[in-house]
């Protein structure tokens, strides 16, 4: 039976409650569950309804991909940035990945806002306004 995705990103909120992680039986539920219904390219949305999902709960995932590793006081900033944006964060989990091909520059996602800040964002760009 197909469930609605909206209803499915409930179902795995539900699971996790915001901060508790989801367990490997889940995942393994989840997992299968796509895969039988042929749903596995649904599975961004659905990532992306849970973020949504868990910023109403008050829990904030961002993601920071730069070209070096971020000091201190950028992750403040970030978090600040997450918190102006969903006052009602209890907490704020920032996953850091470096990325040496940005060249510089920062690319961000916080729940369902995305920027590219990076230098390789802007000549990608500018390559397209000159095309």
């Amino acid at each position: 039976m197909k469930v609605p995705r909206q209803q499915l990103v409930k179902i795995i909120a539900s699971w996790t409650n915001g901060s508790k992680g989801l367990s490997l039986s889940h995942v393994d539920s989840l997992a299968a569950y796509l895969l039988t219904e042929g749903r596995t390219g649904e599975l961004e949305s659905i990532l992306r309804g849970l973020r949504a999902a868990w910023a109403e709960a008050g829990y904030v995932a961002v993601t920071a991909d730069s070209a070096h590793e971020l000091s201190p006081s950028a992750l403040r900033e970030i978090e600040a940035e997450a918190r102006r944006l969903y006052p009602a964060a209890k907490h704020v989990a920032i996953t850091r990945r470096v990325d040496p091909t940005l060249i510089g520059g920062l690319r961000l996602g916080i729940v369902d806002y995305y920027t590219d800040r990076s230098v390789v964002g802007a000549l990608q760009q500018l390559r397209s306004l000159l095309a």
